[in-house]
């Protein structure tokens, strides 16, 4: 049982045209409806989960951000993200519209696949990260490697 101190909360808000912050993909604990807008979802503990920010005013997008983070127990030491209470472990961040993209199409590629995309490894991450940043292309995630980190995943529960 995770006790409420031990969760990762991750805001969430929509402003048409101005701001998107949302969550791409992890396994929930919970959410609570701040408004129509706004939303926190909740994690458990050791989690991967997947957080996208976007903000524009009228001169056009002026941030453009992506994370993969995990999710750290109560206590445990991480990088204080926007939007990420109290703070998680980042695998991966993209900050632009190019680097980010870039990582948007990846994701999009891995959920060709099977499997949950918060089950993949977190050496993964940091490899696609990495090759993002480079401008190279990423290795290809293999069933065997994506069901590694599947094993890891359950066993942190």
């Amino acid at each position: 049982m995770t006790s409420g101190e031990d969760l990762t909360a991750v805001e969430t808000l929509y402003l048409d045209g101005r701001a998107t912050y949302r969550v791409l993909f992890g396994k929930t604990f919970g959410r609570k409806r701040l408004s129509r807008e706004r939303n926190i979802f909740l994690f458990n503990p050791r989690k991967a989960i997947g957080y996208l920010r976007w903000r524009a005013n009228e001169y056009g997008t002026q941030s453009w951000r992506c994370f993969v983070v995990r999710t750290l127990n109560a206590g445990d030491r991480g990088t204080i993200i926007p939007g990420v209470k109290p703070c998680a472990e980042i695998l991966l961040a993209t900050r632009g519209a190019t680097y980010t993209k870039r990582f948007l199409k990846s994701l999009d590629r891995l959920k060709q696949q099977d499997g949950a995309l918060e089950t993949i490894p977190y050496a993964y991450w940091r490899h696609l990260h990495l090759r993002l940043h480079l401008n190279l292309p990423p290795h290809e995630l293999s069933p065997a490697q994506w069901a590694c980190g599947a094993v890891k995943s359950s066993a942190a529960l």
